[in-house]
């Protein structure tokens, strides 16, 4: 009988250090997300440095963008497409983020340590939310991408409007899509990976 008991906690020791190591791995896992963070900066900066260059011969006189529509045309394309690229990588990084988060958050519950976590944080629909800092990231290239458009396409107007329409009507559909992933399809994500799991489902509806 005591050979037993003394299994039975040798057991319980084994899955205590294994759910603490789990823990530790996925802790270091959002680290190395939030170092991630950093690319973002890079991206904008990068976008909106090459968009200021342009415009900034234009508006100098070191580009006649009567002769050179096309390749503007082409330039504002490509930094549309860098800075949609970054919004999209924001948006997967929040997902992944907070799938690690919740994960972490089932870790808690299985170590019996709710008791010493902040009320906020126990509650999971909080931690569904995306992170505040990548949120910001994602809102910036999206007034970045206006930004462009705008600036572009009051520019080009007067040189041919059909060109700086398609700018515009691209732009559009670019934001329509990166406001669909976020609030549906990541947002449809993060809820599906809560409601399958039954131990964050009872913590959600408790």
């Amino acid at each position: 009988m005591s050979n037993r008991a003394d299994g039975q906690s040798d057991n319980l020791i084994v899955r205590e250090e294994a759910l603490l190591n789990m823990q530790k791995l996925y802790l270091e896992a959002l680290r190395s997300r939030e170092s991630e963070v950093l690319q973002f900066i890079v991206v904008l900066a990068t976008g909106l440095g090459g968009f200021a260059w342009a415009m900034g011969k234009i508006i100098t006189g070191g580009i006649s963008l009567e002769n050179h529509l096309a390749s503007f045309v082409a330039i504002i394309f490509s930094i549309l497409l860098l800075l949609m690229l970054g919004a999209m990588h924001a948006l997967a990084l929040s997902y992944n983020y907070r799938s690690i988060i919740l994960q972490l958050r089932k870790l808690e519950i299985a170590l019996h340590v709710e008791e010493v976590v902040l009320d906020e944080w126990r509650n999971i629909e909080c931690n569904m939310k995306p992170p505040e800092i990548i949120y910001q990231f994602y809102t910036a290239y999206i007034w970045g991408i206006m930004l462009v458009v705008l600036s572009s396409s009051y520019v080009m107007y007067a040189y041919n409007i059909i060109q700086s329409s398609i700018v515009v009507i691209t732009s559009i559909c670019i934001v329509c899509m990166l406001l669909y992933f976020k609030n549906v399809y990541y947002s449809n994500k993060i809820t599906d990976l809560v409601m399958n799991d039954n131990v964050l489902r009872d913590e959600c509806r408790s």
